[in-house]
């Protein structure tokens, strides 16, 4: 269950020219889901057995502030950005792995939440140009760039990915029925790692945790037509 509340403001400047938003949010979840031990009787047997379940216990919090700007430089520029804060915290619950890792304190109070960075932004650049010589083609070129800081991959928040900044490059020509672009994706190749994840290793039956590594560089091509 999550209470969602949420506040912003739209505004455009300068002949619509520039636009900009702001919102602010708050939610509560109850029924985080976190791993526990329950005691059950084995039906073969009838001894009493640990298991771990995964059971919606915690409640949590997230709120934070979202900024988006939006400009027209030029007739054939463009740009925008935009920026999250996010403060997303446990408030209470038990997690068994807690127990385990700080001598017997199973308590998440206070905990960052798995996978949402504190802060997060992207930014675009494009240009869009007709090209006079060739009547009815138009010239597009796009720079993206995307970020993220640290994010946890659980709950004990001793696991995390490093900050990231990926940059995308587009450029390409046009007409009303067909697109030729050639891009590149991840274009400084950052090999930081896109998130993490725990694991039991079958064989020693320990702890262990692997990356999730992104895509490197990729160059290509893409050609579309509609038959509209």
């Amino acid at each position: 269950e999550v209470r969602a509340y949420e506040a912003g403001l739209k505004s455009s400047w300068l002949g619509n020219r520039l636009r900009a938003n702001v919102a602010v949010f708050w939610n509560d979840i109850q029924g985080l889901q976190l791993s526990n031990l329950v005691v059950g009787t084995n039906p073969l047997t009838g001894a009493a057995t640990t298991v771990t379940i995964v059971n919606n216990v915690g409640e949590a919090r997230t709120r934070g502030v979202e900024i988006e700007v939006d400009t027209v430089l030029t007739t054939a520029l463009r740009a925008g950005f935009t920026y999250a804060f996010t403060d997303a915290k446990a408030l209470r619950g038990t997690e068994v792995t807690n127990g385990t890792v700080f001598g017997g304190n199973q308590l998440v109070d206070g905990a960052e939440l798995p996978r949402s960075p504190r802060n997060s932004a992207a930014a675009f650049l494009q240009l869009t140009q007709p090209l006079a010589r060739w009547r009815g083609l138009v010239f597009e070129s796009r720079l993206d760039l995307t970020y993220e800081s640290r994010r946890f991959a659980e709950i004990q928040n001793l696991i995390w990915a490093d900050p990231r900044t990926v940059i995308n490059l587009s450029a390409g020509i046009r007409s009303d029925r067909w697109k030729a672009m050639l891009w590149v994706k991840n274009l400084t190749n950052s090999d930081e790692a896109v998130n993490a994840f725990r694991f039991v290793d079958p064989v020693t039956f320990r702890r262990s945790a692997v990356d999730y590594l992104p895509r490197l560089r990729q160059v290509g091509g893409t050609l579309t037509y509609s038959f509209d």
